[in-house]
């Protein structure tokens, strides 16, 4: 389904910019057949050229209104993977077990206290205990 999709937004999106190269073209014919003579022939051909224009402007603007409403029926595809999103660090091995909770227990112990099982001053120099 989302390969017909992405089928399908590519053949309007081609056929859009088709219609866009076809409205620029005709403005551009237009510009170069506009005439500065005011006799009354030649000032009905540049009205009925600027009507055409007119309907090249809004052809170009019916793409512009088209082309967004295609991106927001069928919106861009995320460049970015979630799997991208992982940190390694943050990856637990598969064989990973975590250490019996007496270990960590332990380990917090020796990093907090002394021998003598008062708290390391290292600890203490901002507080004061009585």
């Amino acid at each position: 389904m989302a390969n017909e999709q992405d089928l399908i937004k590519e053949l309007l999106e081609s056929s859009l910019t088709q219609v866009e190269d076809y409205a620029a073209t005709i403005r551009e014919t237009v510009e170069d057949n506009l005439a500065p003579d005011n006799i009354p022939a030649v000032y009905q051909l540049n009205s009925a050229l600027l009507c055409i224009d007119e309907l090249a402007v809004q052809l170009e603007r019916l793409v512009v209104m088209c082309k967004d409403k295609l991106k927001c029926m069928v919106p861009e595809p995320t460049e970015q993977s979630t799997d991208d999103d992982v940190d390694p660090d943050d990856v637990v091995p598969f064989d990973w077990t975590p250490p019996p909770s007496h270990v960590y227990i332990e380990s917090v112990y020796d990093d907090l206290y002394d021998s003598d099982g008062s708290i390391r001053e290292e600890f203490t120099s901002d507080y004061e205990f009585e």
